[in-house]
C-alpha cells in the first residue's frame, strides 16, 4: 500500500505538503515541514519512543 492510503497521513505535518501534484521548495534550511508530534506519537509502534526519549 502507499502512505496516501492511510487516513491520518496528512495529519503528520502541520501544513499541506503537496498541492496540485507539486511540493514547493522551501527557501529556509530544512525540509519545509513541521511535524505534528501528537499525531506522530499516536501512530508510533507500541514500545517505541519519539526521538529515543528515555
Amino acid at each position: 500500500y502507499h502512505s496516501y492510503q492511510l487516513d491520518w497521513w496528512g495529519d503528520l505535518v502541520e501544513a499541506t505538503v503537496i498541492e496540485d501534484g507539486y511540493i514547493e521548495v522551501p527557501e529556509a534550511p530544512g525540509l519545509g515541514v513541521t511535524l505534528d508530534l501528537d499525531t506522530v506519537e499516536t501512530h508510533m509502534v507500541e514500545g517505541e519512543t519519539l526521538f529515543d526519549e528515555e
